[in-house]
């Protein structure tokens, strides 16, 4: 008896071992910001804190790039920064973020953090939660839940991982994004558009579908101002969460519902620097498949597409669909859908789009669909473009 002890004490010991990372870290451990590290950054890249360590933040620090899986929570006296991640397309401008996210991070979760400008970075994030672009890959299967994202102007953003020469690497997929709250930034944009949440596709490859993106219990907010992009920008616009597949690209599978988007402001300009109300507004919610005057790529698909339960009071405008052909036209049974105008690009097709039971801005509850040239209080809705995530 006492030798068989002997052996199944060995045993355990051995299975504890291995349950230890690098240094003896054990996994699962909980670390403490600032008391084991004093940022955020810092412990990500610490060799002690092997994949699947919870980081809990006491205490305001700068943003990060999270290259391993984690779980990140907050509490309600600590803001997470903005940190340098990343130049823009051609170099243009320097982007910084709140939590970034790499391929090497998927299975992450990040809850109950407040990301925006604190004490040690005043100016709030560009973005709040991305992934992709110019961190040349994406990370998948991340939840954000119960996070409050201030002054930003993409709050959570996801798109494909991109080489310097534009070749997708990563993509992500399966995100799950509930019950946070975000405020979008009323000032100077430097990345064409404010928007709350956006799952946005640019490559056609199968290995990067479905997406999978589940978006719930979402609170986004705009106050009305009218705002002008930098001075290379000819174009600028507000979302509060759009389902966006461009350039040839294809996105499907992407739940919106009971989400509550309260976004304002205009935003086109002419070439006189005048804004004209008539061509450009917030929208609540987008489904959008194409780019606008961009036949360069190939068709463009968004497909199944599920925006139900959401209300849009609020904001200026109500859910769109842009697309080169209207889904009315292909047969498809548009008797339910709610909230809908219709747009033409040179390409883009959206399939199987099931909008229903949603509030509208008036406070109007679902109707018959219809397909429309105008919209209340514009004068030509077809000058209207997409709002497009930047390409980070």
């Amino acid at each position: 008896m006492r030798h068989n002890a002997t052996v199944l004490m060995g045993i355990a010991l051995i299975a504890s071992l291995l349950l230890l990372g690098p240094a003896g870290a054990a996994q699962g451990q909980t670390f403490v910001i600032p008391d084991d590290f004093p940022t955020l950054q810092a412990a990500n890249d610490s060799a002690i804190v092997p994949p699947g360590s919870r980081i809990l933040i006491m205490t305001d620090t700068p943003g990060a790039t999270i290259t391993k899986r984690l779980i990140i929570e907050g509490s309600p006296d600590a803001v997470v920064g903005s940190a340098f991640f990343g130049t823009g397309e051609n170099n243009e401008d320097v982007r910084f973020a709140g939590i970034a996210l790499t391929s090497r991070a998927s299975g992450t979760v990040i809850r109950n953090v407040t990301i925006g400008g604190n004490s040690l970075v005043v100016t709030p994030p560009n973005f709040g939660v991305i992934t992709g672009g110019a961190l040349q890959s994406a990370a998948s299967n991340i939840t954000v839940e119960n996070c409050r994202i201030l002054d930003t102007f993409q709050g959570i953003s996801g798109t494909c991982g991109t080489t310097e020469d534009l070749v997708t690497t990563t993509c992500p997929r399966n995100w799950t994004v509930q019950n946070n709250s975000i405020t979008l930034n009323t000032g100077f944009t430097p990345i064409y558009a404010y928007i709350g949440i956006s799952a946005f596709n640019v490559t056609s490859d199968p290995l990067a579908f479905p997406q999978g993106w589940v978006i719930q219990g979402n609170t986004v907010t705009r106050e009305n101002t009218q705002t002008a992009g930098g001075p290379s920008r000819v174009y600028t616009g507000a979302t509060g969460i759009n389902s966006f597949a461009s350039y040839g690209a294809r996105i499907d599978d992407v739940i919106i519902q009971n989400n509550r988007c309260a976004v304002r402001g205009f935003f086109d300009f002419n070439s006189n620097g005048r804004f004209d109300p008539g061509e450009e507004s917030a929208t609540a919610m987008e489904v959008t498949a194409g780019s606008f005057g961009d036949a360069c790529c190939g068709l463009a698909i968004n497909s199944n597409t599920q925006v139900i339960g959401n209300d849009g009071r609020g904001s200026d405008f109500r859910t769109s669909v842009f697309a080169s052909r209207d889904p009315a036209d292909t047969g498809q049974d548009v008797t339910r859908l709610h909230q809908y105008d219709y747009l033409p690009f040179e390409v883009g097709r959206v399939n199987t789009v099931t909008i229903g039971k949603n509030i509208d801005p008036t406070g109007n509850p679902s109707a018959k669909a219809k397909s429309s040239g105008s919209g209340p209080g514009r004068k030509s809705v077809l000058q209207r473009g997409p709002v497009a995530p930047f390409r980070y």
